[in-house]
């Protein structure tokens, strides 16, 4: 029995935990307020259920289908040196930890390369063309077909796995107030705002997560989606250009090659990813409520087919900023389905309680030979065309929810 339970603490002791979360100590001796605690705790659960990460083979760090580590947990350990608690909200030296922030934050050029931490964004559109950028940068060191995105379902994931930059960097501030505060005001002014979560030292992503390649997309028609997706550029120059397209007042122009690029693109990925997906790749395209096209382009994907795979989809969004304008689409577009949905069950249901009534009608009518008195078929027939109306009916409040949903003007 004693050998069972060593050989069960030894197995313990070797099997790495599947993350490393962002938990704030208990003890008394840690200083942090209980304003800054009740604040970050909340801040852990306000994360997106899909976050997407850009690799390559010179991606800092290392970055698979089975486990996401930072530098930091790559390097091996060196006996001399004393190393610093891997969670970085539980550090003693908050004013080191703060520094270690700026470091993984700072511009590309001037980055740490021993970071704990490892960047996620919650927007394909900001992740997507960085993938550009980096090909534009060097075609032969970033090779399409070696670029990857790796998809993660975080609430597949242990809880405390994943916070935002913003609510990290609102936690440390007053550490590195110079360097931390100014960031964040970039990040908060729109102007390099990018969905950025992070999560630290390793984290086990085997069974919740997908994979694709730049060069996967760009052969399944990305450009027929923006064909100035690529165009020559700053990275977030190009991306607030993008962006842009999503607060104009012109309308969508969606073609026949659109629908067919989502439809492709979205064949990429199996069940579970292929509505998620879908969605984030419509979102590449800025639109209005009330272009029929897209409620067409919805219509596909929202089959009896996928419907369990739509409601699944509930509460996939947290509060999106405004300086998100293609994730805050993609929540209309997963709100456009599960509405759509629930409306196209109604109409089934209307349909059947019609055809048990008629069916019902007619038999008796034929059992009594014909006896039942003609007004009562003509009432029949009326609730028949009252319900065709009612049918329209709900494709108008389809429209209505949603607009209740997102604002008056219908603008997503």
């Amino acid at each position: 029995m004693n050998t069972l339970a060593d050989s069960m603490k030894q197995l313990s002791l070797d099997t790495p935990p599947r993350s490393e979360p962002f938990s704030i100590p208990t003890d008394p001796f840690d200083k942090t307020s209980q304003s800054s605690r009740k604040a970050f705790d909340q801040a852990l659960k306000e994360v997106p259920r899909y976050l997407f990460r850009l690799y390559s083979r010179y991606s800092v760090g290392s970055t698979d289908t089975e486990w996401v580590k930072s530098a930091y947990a790559l390097a091996p350990p060196d006996p001399s040196e004393k190393r610093p608690q891997r969670n970085i909200v539980a550090r003693s030296d908050k004013r080191k930890a703060a520094k270690d922030l700026h470091g993984h934050l700072a511009p590309r050029k001037f980055r740490s390369q021993d970071s704990n931490l490892v960047s996620w964004s919650s927007s394909l559109l900001f992740v997507l063309r960085y993938g550009v950028f980096l090909n534009q940068l060097d075609s032969a060191m970033y090779e399409l077909a070696d670029t990857h995105i790796l998809v993660v379902d975080t609430t597949r994931l242990p809880a405390k796995s994943f916070v935002s930059d913003i609510a990290l960097m609102r936690f440390f501030g007053d550490e590195n107030e110079d360097l931390l505060n100014v960031r964040m005001n970039m990040r908060e002014n729109g102007r390099f705002y990018t969905g950025e979560y992070l999560s630290q030292s390793a984290l086990h992503v085997q069974g919740c997560c997908t994979t694709f390649t730049m060069l996967d997309i760009y052969q399944k028609g990305l450009y027929h989606l923006r064909d100035d997706f690529d165009k020559n550029g700053r990275w977030m120059k190009e991306v607030n250009r993008l962006r842009e397209a999503f607060n104009s007042d012109s309308e969508s122009t969606l073609t026949r090659h659109h629908r067919n690029a989502i439809e492709k693109l979205a064949e990429l990925f199996e069940a579970p990813w292929r509505l998620p997906m879908a969605a984030n790749f419509m979102t590449l395209l800025p639109f209005r409520l009330e272009d029929p096209q897209i409620h067409d382009l919805c219509a596909t994907f929202c089959t009896t087919d996928y419907g369990e795979g739509i409601l699944s989809l509930q509460n996939a969004f947290v509060e999106v900023s405004d300086h998100l304008p293609e994730v805050k689409q993609c929540r209309y577009i997963i709100d456009h389905w599960i509405v759509s949905l629930m409306l196209c069950k109604a109409q089934a249901d209307l349909r059947y309680d019609l055809r048990r009534i008629l069916a019902v009608a007619g038999q008796a009518h034929g059992e009594m030979g014909g006896s039942i008195r003609l007004e009562n078929m003509h009432l029949l027939r009326s609730m028949e065309f009252e319900i065709a109306n009612a049918e329209d009916a709900l494709g108008y409040e389809k429209l209505a929810i949603l607009k209740r949903r997102w604002g008056g003007d219908g603008s997503a």
